[in-house]
């Protein structure tokens, strides 16, 4: 009969001690708050610090090469802002592109009616995205 541990000294396999086993739990658990946390200053569920939200209202297609799109644009009083908007065909494909700039303002919401030049005929107009400047 073999014993065991001549087996473990032959193949050179070690007993894990219970420190070794708290340290790779301590380890991956770092890890995930690590990651969490990551996510959590990236992802801004909360809406923490400085935000800018721009929402289509309207938009109505002018002819083939033009449509015009409002919206509103709630910031921080005393910061520039800047758009995107975009313009979709039948398909969602993008059709037309642009970025607006904005002042300061007194007023944290704003409404705004831009046109955007296409390159077939659009059958929608919306806020792809606004930032502070």
């Amino acid at each position: 009969m073999t014993n065991p541990s001549n087996l473990d000294a032959r193949y050179g396999r070690a007993t894990r001690s219970r420190g070794s086993r708290r340290t790779r739990i301590l380890i991956a658990s770092l890890v995930g708050l690590a990651i969490v946390l990551t996510w959590f200053i990236w992802a801004n569920p909360v809406h923490f610090g400085q935000s800018v939200e721009g929402n289509a209202t309207s938009q109505s297609i002018i002819d083939e090469r033009h449509t015009a799109i409002t919206f509103e644009v709630t910031a921080e009083v005393g910061r520039s802002v800047a758009c995107a908007l975009v313009a979709k065909d039948l398909s969602f494909d993008i059709v037309g592109w642009k970025v607006f700039e904005y002042p300061a303002s007194t007023e944290p919401t704003r409404s705004f009616t831009e046109q955007v030049l296409t390159t077939k005929r659009p059958v929608t107009g919306l806020v792809a995205d606004c930032w502070l400047t």
